[in-house]
């Protein structure tokens, strides 16, 4: 009797710990229009967040029957279930009018959507660049701009 109880203790452990295991699943991530590999095209899902390499492969860890959800900027996101197939191959759809620049912000080492920015945002023009007679950009970028910091 107690062997029993044993093993139906064993088993439901071994149940509830199985329940959320996460699997890696990988893959490429394409143009739909000529194949070509989308090089920092973001995948995430729940609580997971990775970029596409420059050969357009990715891998990250999720859960099977999460969503996924591939974007790159100039193209339509696409949102697909995760099923038994390990290895995932995305087409992303040039969209043109998803293709307006002005709403990315380069910030530090990273880019991010305007709407996304809460503090200020500074700028400098090539056109206030032109006339200077400075051996190197990072001179010609001291001063033009509150906090940014030149070492």
């Amino acid at each position: 009797m107690r062997n029993i109880a044993l093993k139906q203790l064993l088993f439901l452990v071994a149940l509830s710990v199985s329940i959320g295991v996460k699997a890696q699943y990988q893959g490429i991530i394409l143009d739909a229009g000529d194949n070509s590999p989308l090089p920092g095209a973001v995948i995430s899902t729940d609580g997971s967040t990775t970029m596409s390499n420059s050969d357009g492969s990715w891998s990250i860890n999720a859960p099977a029957g999460s969503e996924l959800t591939a974007s790159f900027v100039g193209y339509k996101s696409q949102t697909i279930t995760l099923g038994n197939n390990k290895n995932v191959e995305i087409r992303l759809v040039y969209d043109r009018s998803a293709s307006t620049l002005d709403e990315v912000v380069v910030v530090g080492f990273g880019t991010q959507k305007k709407s996304n920015v809460t503090g200020a945002i500074s700028s400098v023009k090539s056109e206030d660049l032109e006339d200077l007679q400075l051996p190197r950009i990072e001179t010609a970028l001291q001063g033009r701009t509150s906090g940014v910091s030149v070492v």
